[in-house]
């Protein structure tokens, strides 16, 4: 017996949503009757009204309707982090080299040359 149903942001029916860097997945109960709670017990959640579930991604996946202490049926959620983060690879494509080989050439000059700097900074002011 069916009473609640999970929609997305878009009001469709469904139990899959994403997560992820370019947005997360609202999530959405309907159908719930008086007396009912939606209870999610790791992490903890509790929602006595229809709506949007506010706060709620991919750490909760299986609600409980629960009606007089008595559990009625069990929801599963699925999430999906379907955002691609291209701007690296981008990145190292347009200029044609690595960051790797970057840190490789240039990191050791650099770095003695801070330690230089440092150092000479550091004699002058003890000769003051």
């Amino acid at each position: 017996m069916k009473t609640i149903t999970i929609t997305n942001q878009d009001h469709v029916e469904t139990t899959s949503f994403q997560y992820g860097s370019c947005g997360n997945s609202q999530v959405y109960l309907n159908g719930l009757k008086e007396g009912e709670v939606l209870v999610s017990e790791h992490p903890f959640y509790i929602q006595n009204s229809n709506g949007v579930l506010a706060g709620v991604d991919q750490r909760f996946t299986t609600f409980k309707l629960v009606k007089n202490t008595e559990v009625i049926s069990t929801v599963q959620l699925s999430w999906s982090n379907n955002c691609v983060n291209k701007t690296s690879e981008l990145l190292s494509y347009e200029i044609g080299i690595s960051p790797q080989s970057l840190i490789q050439t240039y990191g050791i000059p650099t770095l003695l040359a801070i330690l230089s700097i440092s150092f000479i900074y550091l004699i002058k002011r003890i000769r003051k």
